[in-house]
């Protein structure tokens, strides 16, 4: 659902694969999935038979997630977006102000950070890559 990148495919040695179902299928099987024990007894049957009106939520969410995300990287700026989740937690000041106005960051940051279909600001460099070393 996240990658349509033929490099991440490569890198993974792997073949791109595409489904045969649209991403709408999946976010309706995943409605199924999600809310087949909701506490609302009205909630599971409506999920199972009308997963189409949970998946245009779950795809909307995903977009203001999309949306949320992304701002938080203007923030961080061209060289931040880049560093893993980690390398952030190093430094305080923004670890601790991502997490505070937008507490799912982390978790996404992990698929996301390498995927320019979610990521606006994507890396350049590698962050670990040592150039100095290299160029000795």
């Amino acid at each position: 659902l996240f990658s349509d990148s033929m490099q991440d495919a490569k890198d993974s040695s792997c073949k791109k694969e595409v489904s045969s179902h649209s991403r709408g299928y999946y976010y309706a099987e995943a409605a199924k999935a999600i809310f087949a024990n909701d506490d609302d007894e009205d909630v599971p049957h409506c999920s199972q038979v009308r997963p189409d009106l949970f998946a245009m939520k779950i795809d909307r969410r995903i977009k203001d997630l999309h949306k949320a995300y992304n701002a938080e990287n203007k923030k961080l700026g061209q060289t931040g977006v880049g560093l893993t989740y980690e390398s952030l937690q190093s430094d305080p000041s923004n670890y601790c102000m991502i997490i505070e106005s937008f507490p799912w960051w982390p978790d996404l940051h992990g698929f996301w950070r390498t995927n320019p279909g979610f990521n606006m600001l994507p890396a350049v460099a590698d962050s670990d890559q040592d150039f100095e070393q290299e160029a000795l």
